[in-house]
């Protein structure tokens, strides 16, 4: 049975979902949405579609509900959605299955996972990583038996107050604590060009060995955290020890490759 799982991930949490789903599957192709050309339709005959994201400010990314937008595949097939988040979920699952809904694809499955946050402001301690991760296994095996069953369940209700809320936590974001305005310390870069490799929207380059960043920013923050020198921070970013985190089941190799 095809099946496609469509992902987006700047530190691994959304990768390693598809990849540990991928494994109690078959015939499984995992497909990076920054890859994708979205100035067109995506087309797609597999019969079992993931849509697999991290949350930022209680919804999805920008560029996954692009991608929805976008996609176009049989109504008969089965289609999930699988959120991931340090916090909570807010209205991510529900803003996307709309997204579908309005064009007439059903979502039979939505999922949710808590894994360890990368937005900085809260950073999870290294103690609480690994039996984070652990108790994430289980639930992953849980969630692929589901898949593989084909399972149905009901669609979370958006809520009003999640919405608002969110509004208010992307103009904070922004604006006030530069979640998109990424500085670097020349001093302590030395102009390796990892975060070129790692950013998946291709937002970044290099201008006499020193990062020059663009405006396709998503804000998932692949630069900050695999920053060997810790030498990239957002506007308001204050001094921190400790702060970067990548998922350790996905290898930066891998990161670099699925952006390519």
């Amino acid at each position: 049975m095809k099946t496609e799982f469509y992902f987006f991930s700047g530190t691994g949490n959304s990768y390693y979902i598809a990849k540990k789903l991928s494994e109690s599957l078959t015939d499984v192709q995992l497909i990076p949405i920054n890859t994708l050309d979205l100035s067109k339709e995506v087309e797609s005959t597999a019969e079992i579609i993931g849509i697999i994201f991290p949350v930022y400010f209680l919804d999805a990314p920008d560029i996954v509900k692009h991608f929805i937008k976008r996609l176009k595949i049989p109504n008969s097939s089965y289609t999930f959605l699988f959120e991931n988040y340090g916090g909570m979920g807010g209205n991510s699952l529900s803003n996307c299955a709309k997204i579908l809904a309005d064009k007439d694809i059903k979502v039979s499955h939505t999922f949710s996972l808590a894994l360890p946050d990368n937005s900085i402001i809260f950073p999870i301690s290294n103690d609480s990583v690994k039996p984070l991760l652990a108790e994430a296994e289980e639930k992953l095996k849980a969630a692929a038996h589901i898949i593989h069953l084909q399972q149905t369940d009901s669609i979370p209700k958006k809520k009003l107050g999640i919405s608002l809320l969110s509004s208010i936590m992307i103009r904070f974001g922004k604006s006030y604590l530069g979640f998109n305005d990424l500085k670097v310390n020349s001093s302590k870069c030395n102009g390796c060009g990892l975060c070129t490799k790692v950013c998946p929207m291709k937002n970044i380059e290099l201008s006499q060995k020193i990062p020059v960043f663009k405006d396709k920013c998503e804000m998932c923050f692949a630069c900050v955290h695999h920053c060997p020198k810790e030498s990239i921070k957002f506007r308001k970013m204050k001094a921190k020890n400790h702060y970067q985190y990548t998922n350790p089941y996905i290898s930066l190799n891998e990161m670099i490759e699925k952006n390519k």
